[in-house]
Formats: C-alpha cells, sequence, structure tokens
C-alpha cells in the first residue's frame, strides 16, 4: 500500500488584480491485490483532496476508485464539493459567454452559429445546476457532485442520473 501526501505552501495569485491565497491539500492511497502474477485488483482512494482559497471559493474531491482485471472499466465513486458554487458556475458562464463574443470578432463565425454556441453553452451551465441541485448534500453554498459506477454496469452516473442520458438529452435540446 502506497500513501502519498501533498501540501502545498499557499501563494498569492492575481486575478483580475484582486490577490487570493489558494492551498492545495492531497492525500492519496493506492493499493494492488495481486494473484499468479497478474494485477487482480487496484484501489485509488482519495482521502482528502482540496483547492481553495482565502475568500472561500475552491473545491474538494473525495472517494474510491477501483479496477478489476474482469471488469473493462473503473468503478466507484468520486464527490466533487464546489464551494459557493453558483456563484463560481454564473462567473465561469460569463466567461464563456465572452470568449464566444471576442472570438467572434475576430473569426468567420456568423451572429447565428454565435448565438447557437451561447444556446449550447447556457444549456450546460442549465444542465450542470441541475445536476448539482439532485444531490441531496447540496446546500446554498455548496453543491455536491457524485459521479459513480457499480461494478459490471454499462453506465456511469451524476447525481443518480445516467451520464447516457445526460449527454442525450444534451444532444437533443440543440
Amino acid at each position: 500500500m502506497q500513501n502519498i501526501s501533498v501540501l502545498e505552501k499557499k501563494d498569492e495569485i492575481e486575478t483580475n488584480s484582486i490577490p487570493e491565497i489558494y492551498n492545495l491539500k492531497l492525500n492519496l492511497e493506492t493499493s494492488i491485490t495481486q494473484a499468479d502474477n497478474k494485477i487482480e485488483k487496484s484501489t485509488i482512494k482519495i482521502n482528502n483532496a482540496n483547492f481553495t482559497s482565502d475568500k472561500g471559493s475552491g473545491f474538494s474531491i473525495s472517494g474510491t476508485i477501483l479496477k478489476e482485471a474482469g471488469d473493462p472499466y473503473s468503478f466507484g465513486e468520486l464527490k466533487l464539493i464546489i464551494n459557493n458554487y453558483i456563484t463560481f458556475l454564473d462567473s465561469y458562464k460569463k466567461d464563456v459567454t465572452n470568449a464566444l463574443t471576442i472570438e467572434n470578432e475576430s473569426s468567420t463565425i456568423s451572429k447565428d452559429e454565435q448565438n447557437q454556441y451561447v444556446q449550447i453553452s447556457n444549456s450546460l451551465f442549465e444542465t450542470a445546476q441541475r445536476l448539482i441541485a439532485k444531490n441531496p448534500e447540496t446546500t446554498e453554498n455548496k453543491g455536491v457532485i457524485a459521479i459513480s459506477r457499480q461494478k459490471n454496469t454499462p453506465d456511469y452516473t451524476i447525481n443518480g442520473e445516467s451520464l447516457f442520458g445526460i449527454i442525450q438529452n444534451l444532444i437533443s435540446s440543440k
């Protein structure tokens, strides 16, 4: 069993001329089970991975990922917790929309195509917000996304909703 622990000191990062201090902490545990000189099972456990700023924004990840010889895909669950997730999504959505607008001014993309890309972007952010709201651990200040796959099942789920279904809904909403 191997334990890896990383703790980086806080560094000042300038964003829009407002310095923020970020802290990254990761505790990762791995194990491999062998039989007849073949790897039968490997496990990665993320005990704590935090990326936070001094203003309370950031995210953390925890969970366990397993891989067995007879199953071609990994299974288990990862949980992503986003602090101040509504502000984070709104800010990121604004940045994407601004990037699409700036790109349009310097390229051959038509206004109709730009509007279509903005609609797709809006749909993605609405889907993300809806999925985050489905998790019972989500609060006003903390958004929780649980990504999981059960052993020998064909699909991953995000907060209990099929990833295949999410993608199909996004494609059909265009």
